[in-house]
C-alpha cells in the first residue's frame, strides 16, 4: 500500500507540486526486544523497513516514521 502511495504521488504530479514526505505512523511495529528496540512487523513488512525506505528515497521522496 505504501509503495502504491509513493507511485500515486509521483504519477499524479503531487511530488512536482512540492509534496515530498511519506510518513508512516503506527501499525508497523509488533513489540520491543529485550534491549527495548522496536521490532518491525515481519508480516506487514516482509522485506524489512530498509527496503521500504529505499523505495521511497529512490523516487526522490523523504520518509518519516513514528511510533
Amino acid at each position: 500500500m505504501i509503495q502504491d502511495t509513493v507511485d500515486t504521488i509521483i504519477d499524479s504530479g503531487l511530488a512536482a507540486a512540492g509534496y515530498e514526505y511519506i510518513n508512516l505512523d503506527d501499525c508497523w511495529q509488533i513489540d520491543r526486544d529485550a534491549n527495548g528496540t522496536i521490532q518491525v512487523d515481519p508480516i506487514a513488512f516482509p522485506n524489512g523497513m530498509r527496503a521500504l525506505v529505499d523505495y521511497v528515497h529512490s523516487h526522490g521522496l523523504k520518509f518519516g516514521l513514528y511510533s
